[in-house]
């Protein structure tokens, strides 16, 4: 009973006795072991695994992926996991801004681009890509100034320089057109597309109707934008449109010459010859849109004013056909046909410009690299030096070894130099 007793109270100490210092058995210890090393595998894999697919390399390489794919949820995704890692770079900001544009999410796109600070030439695509969405939702103003600080920030940007083209051919902002088409064709090869516009003053592609009606969606968003509302009175009277016209221009002060010239022409297309007139007397002198209108006015009649008033309207728009015609009209109404001949041949002269420029619309003309050096020889006939040179550059480019473009090239750039020395 003694010797029960004994081993009863030594297993009753070894339980009460503290694990430390206890033997674990081997089998026991070997599974502690294991699993202990599996959990801190998986953990240490978690971790490897998530740092990977946070990578920002690896998540821009499948943003980029998804867009090519057309996956744009995807990409846009993507793209949000990324900036939530990193203030975004300029070219994640771009791509996001055009994934929004292709879902049809121009605000989106435009707030992919807000807080940007970058001054540098890089920042220059946020901003003209800004100008590409304010225009893609109607906003005229915001355009040209996004695009025209894309330009401040690298001049050399031709994106940005045709956005502002297109703009500017929408508003007939003709001057600011001839500007920015001189810079771009110093700097790139211009299609036949670009110099049919820039020599004819009309796109090959878009009608009336097309710019009336995105100047209507313009207006709407800023109706007091004068430019924005003689642009679309002027589409619309050319489409026959004189009661839309009119209410286009009503807003617009009567004491603006190009608004008062606006009324006067609806005026004649009306046959309302005798309000036309009483608009026209009633404006500034020097203004050339009036003087060209009194002129025609003038002429009608067979006074002697016609003469005077087409010389005012020459002096600031030189190169108008209009004018050089109506000019040398009046001068041989008025008994005077040598004074006449080099006006109306002047007329005659940018007839036949536009008509070669027409009659090379063709697929198969507008490579053709004597049709393109014969437009460049009626610029230059004109005047229209830096025209010329983009028609010679762009023949140039069918038939690099011509030694006669070559010449006329060299010519020309001789004469304007020297022109610019003097």
């Amino acid at each position: 009973m003694k010797s029960i007793r004994m081993k009863n109270d030594a297993r009753a100490n070894d339980a009460a006795r503290p694990l430390k210092g206890r033997m674990i058995r081997p089998g026991l210890a070997w599974a502690i072991v294991v699993f202990g090393g599996l959990a801190l595998a998986a953990a240490a894999i978690r971790l490897i695994w998530n740092a990977v697919r946070d990578d920002p390399a690896r998540v821009w390489e499948q943003a980029t992926t998804a867009w090519s794919a057309g996956r744009l949820e995807e990409a846009d995704a993507l793209l949000a996991r990324l900036a939530r890692r990193r203030t975004p770079t300029i070219a994640e900001r771009l791509l996001r801004a055009e994934v929004a544009r292709k879902r049809g999410r121009i605000d989106q796109a435009l707030a992919a681009l807000d807080g940007f600070s970058g001054s540098d030439s890089e920042a220059a695509m946020i901003w003209r890509t800004r100008g590409m969405l304010e225009f893609e939702r109607d906003r005229a103003q915001p355009a040209e100034a996004a695009l025209l600080q894309a330009l401040a920030l690298d001049p050399t940007l031709a994106v940005a320089r045709r956005d502002l083209i297109n703009l500017y051919t929408l508003l007939a902002r003709w001057s600011d057109l001839g500007v920015q088409f001189n810079a771009l064709a110093s700097m790139t090869l211009l299609s036949f597309e670009e110099l049919y516009l820039w020599s004819v003053g009309r796109r090959l592609d878009v009608g009336p109707a097309d710019l009336a009606a995105k100047l209507e969606r313009l207006l709407s968003n800023d109706p007091g934008d004068r430019v924005l509302r003689l642009a679309l009175a002027e589409n619309l009277r050319r489409l026959g449109r004189l009661d839309e016209a009119d209410a286009a221009v009503a807003p617009l002060s009567i004491d603006d010459p190009e608004a008062r010239a606006a009324r006067a022409r609806l005026a004649l297309d009306r046959g309302a010859v005798d309000s036309a007139r009483n608009l026209l007397d009633d404006g500034p002198a020097d203004y050339p849109a009036l003087a060209r209108l009194r002129g025609r006015l003038s002429l009608a009649r067979g006074d002697g004013n016609a003469v005077g008033q087409f010389r005012a309207a020459l002096m600031r728009d030189p190169d108008d056909r209009d004018t050089l015609f109506g000019l040398g009209q009046a001068l041989r109404v008025a008994g005077k046909p040598d004074a006449a001949q080099p006006y109306l041949q002047a007329a005659r002269d940018r007839d036949q410009l536009e008509s070669l420029i027409e009659n090379a619309r063709s697929l198969s003309r507008r490579e053709d690299p004597h049709v393109l050096r014969a437009i460049g020889d009626a610029c230059r006939s004109v005047g229209r030096l830096d025209q010329a040179r983009a028609w010679y550059r762009l023949a140039l480019s069918h038939d690099p070894a011509d030694p006669d473009l070559q010449k006329r090239l060299f010519e020309l750039d001789a004469s304007t130099s020297n022109k610019d020395e003097g």
